[in-house]
């Protein structure tokens, strides 16, 4: 059940390389210049 931490990280899943990495408020806006992966993940909810 650490799929939502509540420490204000979250998780997204890269389509590109399929990994989960963990996106937080510092995150690099060049990294991950789009995020499709948030939508989805609540519209599947």
């Amino acid at each position: 059940m650490k799929d939502r931490p509540s420490e204000g990280g979250r998780y997204t899943r890269d389509s590109d390389t399929r990994k989960i990495t963990k996106v937080t408020i510092e995150a690099p806006a060049e990294e991950k210049p789009q995020a499709p992966a948030v939508q989805t993940a609540r519209k599947g909810k």
